[in-house]
């Protein structure tokens, strides 16, 4: 897959993404979380490709062990969400499961210009940037696993329940990006998948990305929170004659916004420390298929 969303001729983008238990959140989280997660991993996607959300389908397998004071939970964050994000339930399907909770929503956004970035738009010499602060979702599961949930409250939060960059990017991208992605997989494997859809390397440095403070008794170094996943910022580039342009909206709009590195000739992606010597990563990312 080339990508994260489809095109429609309508001028519609079209995203799907699915949620299991025990894949892609905790069995103990709290249900009404989860239901928001949902429809925020698809909003990620639709925001990153310069288009707002407009309908969704939602389909659901429901476990036979879980209650209706459960169901009703699950039902009650979705809901919630599809209202603060203004989009309209359509349809769907539900069916019955032994036990694993598994919820998919296929989301339809509206694009905001007749050009879409694609992952594969990348152009050598342009700027890499990214929204938000990254690596909450590595920082927030890790503290949830070692019961330290209430000293990294924060991160919990971005965890269970992404918190998204204001749908005001989506206006920024559509007006200036070549090639875009929300951060899902990690900030390092979303940029190489770039990268290997634009057929160009990039360079970004460690001491310019916006990262996550205080979590060192995590055991969560600097170069882990590049590869941790559950983000759902956004990662765009630009030409670096956009530059002034991306970031005079971004102080008139209040949006943060971060100029990490640029694209160029070759393949991959290569991170620098702080003095400039090139920093070596076991792992890049998500693997699909695997648990997180």
């Amino acid at each position: 897959m080339k990508d994260d969303v489809a095109l429609l001729d309508s001028g519609l983008i079209v995203t799907t993404d699915t949620l299991v238990e025990g894949v892609h959140f905790l069995s103990a989280d709290p249900l009404d979380t989860v239901g928001q997660k949902l429809v925020r991993v698809n909003v990620s996607d639709c925001i990153a490709k310069g288009a707002l959300p407009h309908q969704a389908l939602f389909n659901l397998v429901w476990p036979t062990n879980r209650s209706d004071d459960d169901l009703h939970a699950l039902i009650t964050g979705l809901s919630s969400d599809l209202r603060a994000f203004d989009i309209d339930l359509i349809g769907g399907d539900t069916t019955s499961s032994p036990d694993r909770l598994v919820l998919s929503l296929t989301l339809l956004g509206r694009s905001l210009s007749d050009h879409v970035p694609r992952r594969g738009n990348a152009c050598e010499g342009d700027d890499i940037w990214v929204t938000g602060t990254i690596g909450h979702g590595v920082a927030g599961l890790r503290a949830i696993e070692r019961n330290l949930e209430s000293e990294f409250p924060q991160s919990v939060l971005h965890y269970r329940v992404p918190q998204l960059p204001s749908v005001e990017v989506a206006h920024l991208i559509a007006q200036h990006a070549n090639a875009s992605a929300d951060i899902s997989d990690g900030l390092i494997a979303d940029l190489a998948n770039i990268c290997d859809a634009s057929q160009c390397g990039a360079t970004i440095k460690l001491s310019d990305i916006p990262l996550v403070q205080n979590v060192s008794s995590l055991d969560s170094r600097s170069v882990d929170l590049l590869s941790g996943g559950d983000e759902y910022q956004c990662l765009f580039t630009a030409p670096q004659s956009q530059r002034g342009a991306i970031e005079a909206t971004a102080r008139q709009a209040n949006l943060a916004v971060t100029c990490i590195g640029c694209c160029e000739a070759g393949t991959g992606v290569n991170v620098l420390d702080a003095n400039g010597m090139p920093i070596k990563l076991l792992k890049t990312g998500w693997e699909h298929g695997g648990n997180s």
